[in-house]
This record gives C-alpha cells, sequence and structure tokens, in this order.
C-alpha cells in the first residue's frame, strides 16, 4: 500500500499490477481514440518478443471523450472503428458499437481513458462513472478488471487546439493530467490497473529531448516504443531488466535501451513525478 495526496486529500491506495500473464492468452480491450491506438501499436510485438501471447481489441474513434462514449453507450451508436489483433494483423469492423467490442471477448482488462485535450480537465470527468458501471455491467468475463491510460502532454510549440486549455505549456499539462488522474480516477478506486504513459513519456523527454511526437501530439516510434514498453511493464508485474523488441527504424544503443528502461521503470514506481534520465544522449 502506498499513500497518494496529502492532508485531508490523503487517499490509500493499492498499486496494483496485473500479474496474471504466466501461462494465458491475455486479452485487453482499449476504449478510446487515437492515443490509445499510440499506446500499444507496438505492444502486441514486444509481448510475442518476450514470449507472452495477446489479443489487443480498440474500440476506435477519433479524439473521442467520456462524456462521448457514455451517450454512444446510452444510444448503442455504430460510432466506433472496432479493431482487433490477436494472429499478428489487425482486423478491422466499421460501424461497432461499445457492446460490439465488449462482448466479443473474455476480457481480462478493459481499458478506458480521456480525450487528450481534455485530460487534465476535471470538469470533463462527470460521466466516468457511469461509463464504468456500463462496462462492468457488460463484460463477460467476472474477473475482467478496469485499467486507466493516463495520456501525455503535447509536445511544446504544438499547434493542437486543445493546447490552450493548457497556456500552451507542457509543464503544465503534464502536471494537470496528473492531478486529475489522481484526483478523479484514482480516487474512484475503479481502476485498479493504471498505465503511467504520461510520466513515462516526460521521463524519456529528459533523454531524447522534446521530440516524441510526429505531429506535436501523436506519438513517434520512440514515443509508441516507450508507451508500449510501459504498459506491458504493467502487464507484466515485473520491473524491466532488458528490451527484447526494437522496432526497425530505432536504433538501440546501450544507452539508449538504458534510458528506456529507466524512464518506463521509473514511471511504473512514481505515477506523478518526472525522474530525469541518467544518461547522456
Amino acid at each position: 500500500l502506498e499513500f497518494y495526496g496529502n492532508g485531508t486529500d490523503e487517499v490509500l491506495l493499492k498499486k496494483y499490477e496485473y500479474n496474471n500473464w504466466d501461462d494465458q492468452n491475455l486479452k485487453v480491450l482499449l476504449i478510446g481514440n487515437s492515443f490509445s491506438e499510440d499506446s500499444v501499436y507496438m505492444l502486441r510485438d514486444i509481448a510475442k518478443a518476450e514470449g507472452k501471447e495477446i489479443t489487443l481489441g480498440i474500440l476506435y474513434k477519433g479524439a473521442s471523450t467520456l462524456q462521448q462514449h457514455y451517450t454512444y453507450s446510452q444510444n448503442n451508436d455504430t460510432a466506433y472503428k472496432y479493431m482487433k489483433n490477436n494472429n499478428d494483423s489487425w482486423t478491422v469492423t466499421e460501424n461497432a458499437t461499445l457492446l460490439d467490442g465488449i462482448k466479443d471477448e473474455s476480457w481480462d482488462i478493459i481499458c478506458l481513458q480521456q480525450g487528450s485535450k481534455q485530460s487534465g480537465m476535471s470538469s470533463t470527468y462527470g460521466y466516468l462513472d457511469e461509463l464504468v458501471s456500463f462496462v462492468n455491467t457488460n463484460k463477460t468475463n467476472k474477473d475482467c478488471v478496469l485499467a486507466w491510460n493516463m495520456t501525455w502532454a503535447y509536445q511544446s510549440g504544438s499547434t493542437h487546439e486543445g493546447f490552450a486549455n493548457y497556456d500552451n505549456n507542457q509543464n503544465l499539462m503534464y502536471k494537470s493530467i496528473c492531478d486529475t488522474t489522481y484526483s478523479q480516477v484514482l480516487t474512484t478506486f475503479s481502476f485498479p490497473v493504471v498505465f503511467p504513459t504520461g510520466t513515462a513519456i516526460q521521463n524519456i523527454r529528459t533523454f531524447v529531448g522534446d521530440t516524441v511526437t510526429r505531429d506535436g501530439y501523436h506519438l513517434n516510434s520512440t514515443g509508441r516504443y516507450v508507451a508500449a514498453y510501459t504498459l506491458f511493464r504493467m502487464l507484466s508485474g515485473q520491473p524491466l531488466t532488458e528490451l527484447k523488441y526494437a522496432p526497425e527504424d530505432i536504433i538501440l544503443n546501450e544507452t539508449y535501451k538504458n534510458a528506456v528502461l529507466e524512464a518506463v521503470n521509473s514511471a511504473t514506481n512514481d505515477y506523478f513525478n518526472v525522474t530525469q534520465s541518467s544518461y547522456t544522449k
């Protein structure tokens, strides 16, 4: 057990790591948007290299928010592109509903997240409890647990219109995402698993610089690599000691490997604080 917060706002929370991935094909569904896709883009390849089997699903609606997901759930709206990978290739079903994805598999983990530009705005989390209730009511595996994907701050100078919500300041956006994840997500006790993706991205920025996006907000290969290994670290339940997978477009020297290991392990040990890299680029 670890404490987050202080004074009257202190909440006792158990840092839970999903560690039931020894001999099974882990099934993970993400309900989200392009940031969900970025987070798991390399996860299946990583799992395969690490000797693990995983089935991935993404209910994808671009720039979707918690409020939109809840509205779609109530109307059984065919708003989603449902992407699934369980054999090294993605299949895509257009015009899918939330229920189409939720009931397609006996998922072990179902992951939610907020739209990126609202992630650090506590006022936008009003529909979270209702969405959690909908997922829990309709999941087909009673042992399925919910996870939360903590998204990342935009690159400094990003032209994304949502950056104005944070005075176009990366540090303010990151801090706001941390504060909101704590106050609006962890304190609900609905999410035993948290993927501290935003902190891992902020950590690796102290090594490679502010160069982990391809357009100012979506991740490039380096960002996707760090994000996917962050999810793998939390799902495997063990600190990383080596990186067995690398995409073809990244040259991994020992310094780079160590910096990624440090960024991921530090984020999963401390969800809400940046760890300065020990390594020089």
